[in-house]
């Protein structure tokens, strides 16, 4: 259903292993954390975008084909936080409760 997949706070383990599964199905992943990690490493070395400034500009914005995954860790001041693409979704509690057939095809 979606071609993009942008998480907020992609380096912590949980969001981290879901941007890993979406950009594995061949799906766009790309996202924002607020420090470099050898978790946010392995990932760009994988193919995934990611940047380190609250960039409000860097998120997607095809409405259609977006959906936006944040960390509840994120202060809600963010400037990315603001801007909504389509579909948010804190994770990972909110992702745990959804079906996996879901999951397995947003």
């Amino acid at each position: 259903m979606y071609d993009n997949y942008y998480f907020i706070g992609i380096g912590g383990i949980g969001m981290s292993a879901l941007a890993r599964y979406f950009k594995h199905i061949g799906k766009n992943v790309s996202g924002y954390d607020r420090t470099p990690s050898r978790l946010t490493a392995e990932l760009e070395s994988e193919g995934i975008q990611i940047h380190y400034e609250d960039r409000p500009d860097l998120v997607p914005i095809n409405v259609a084909k977006t959906f936006v995954i944040y960390t509840p860790a994120i202060p809600a001041d963010l400037g990315e936080c603001r801007r909504r693409a389509t579909v948010c979704a804190s994770a990972p509690a909110r992702w745990a409760r959804l079906p996996a057939t879901r999951i397995a095809w947003q």
